[in-house]
C-alpha cells in the first residue's frame, strides 16, 4: 500500500511560487523538505537593507545609526564567509538608506507607520482548511486614512525588477491585502498595494523606486482562484514534474534537483 504525503498545515505566497514554477518541486520543498537552506550575498543583504529600511521610516535609527549597523552586520557576514565584495554593497545600502524617506515622503505625503512584519495568519479558503501565512514589509496610513500594504524587494535595477515582473509576482501583494482586509474587516477599496524596489547598483542615481500594483476586485478574485487551484492540487496530491522549469532562470541557474536523485530530467542529461 503506498502512503499519502501528509499535508501541508499553511500555504505561503512562497509555497504558492514553488507550485506555479513546479508542483514536483513543490512537493520536494515544501513537503519532503528537501531544499537546503543557504545564506546568499543577495538574501542577507536584502535582510539587512529591509531591516535598516524599516528602523529609518519608524524613527527607531537615523540614517548615519542604520547605516553604521548596517555595515557593522555586513562586515561580520563577509568575514564569515571570506567574501571581498563588502564594500559595494555596502555603499549601494548607504545610498538606499539616505533616499529611503525621502521617496516615501515624496510618494505618500504625510504618513505613519502602523506595522512592520506585519504577521497574516487567515483561513486560505471555505473549501480547504489551510492557513495562508505571510508577513507584509510595512503597512502604513496616509492623511486621507488611505492605508497602503508595502513590499520591499532588493533587485539589481528597478527595470530588471519589472521586467520580469508578472501576473503572479503581483499576486503577493493582491493576497496579503485581501487577506489584510479579512482580518481587519476593511473594505479594499480603501487601501493601496506598492512595491518598493531598493537597487542594488552602487551607481544608481534613483535606489528607491516605487512600483504601484493595482489591486481591484477582478484581480482579488483571480488571485484567490490561483491559490484555490494550488490547494486543490496539493490536498489531491497532484504534484506534476514541470520540465520546462527545470532551466527556466538560464542554464547559469537551474533548478537545485535537476538531474539529482530526487528528479531527473532525461531530455537534459
Amino acid at each position: 500500500m503506498n502512503e499519502k504525503l501528509p499535508i501541508v498545515n499553511t500555504i505561503s505566497y512562497s509555497g504558492l511560487s514553488d507550485w506555479q514554477l513546479c508542483s514536483f518541486y513543490y512537493k520536494l520543498v515544501n513537503i519532503d523538505r528537501l531544499k537546503p537552506w543557504k545564506n546568499t550575498v543577495d538574501t542577507v543583504f536584502g535582510q539587512y537593507v529591509h531591516k535598516g529600511c524599516q528602523d529609518i521610516l519608524q524613527d527607531k535609527l537615523t540614517i548615519k545609526a542604520a547605516t553604521k549597523d548596517f555595515e557593522r552586520k555586513w562586515k561580520k557576514f563577509c568575514g564569515i564567509y571570506k567574501l571581498n565584495d563588502s564594500l559595494p554593497l555596502s555603499g549601494s545600502a548607504t545610498k538606499i538608506f539616505s533616499n529611503i524617506k525621502k521617496c516615501f515622503k515624496k510618494q505618500f505625503g504625510k504618513y505613519k507607520i502602523l506595522k512592520v512584519e506585519k504577521r497574516l495568519s487567515e483561513a486560505s479558503s471555505a473549501r480547504w482548511n489551510q492557513k495562508f501565512k505571510g508577513f507584509i514589509d510595512i503597512v502604513l496610513e496616509q492623511e486621507d486614512g488611505k492605508i497602503v500594504i508595502i513590499d520591499l524587494k532588493t533587485s539589481d535595477s528597478a527595470y530588471s525588477f519589472t521586467r520580469y515582473k508578472d501576473k503572479y509576482k503581483d499576486y503577493q501583494l493582491v493576497l496579503y491585502k485581501h487577506f489584510y482586509c479579512v482580518e481587519n474587516k476593511m473594505n479594499p477599496e480603501n487601501l493601496e498595494t506598492y512595491f518598493i524596489v531598493l537597487e542594488k547598483d552602487v551607481n544608481s542615481k534613483d535606489p528607491v523606486n516605487v512600483v504601484r500594483i493595482t489591486s481591484g476586485s477582478v484581480k482579488i478574485k483571480n488571485a484567490l482562484e490561483w491559490l484555490e487551484n494550488a490547494l486543490t492540487a496539493i490536498n489531491n496530491r497532484l504534484f506534476v514534474k514541470d520540465f520546462f522549469s527545470c532551466r527556466k532562470y538560464g542554464e547559469k541557474h537551474p533548478c537545485v534537483f535537476l538531474n539529482s536523485p530526487h528528479c531527473r530530467n532525461k531530455k537534459l542529461l
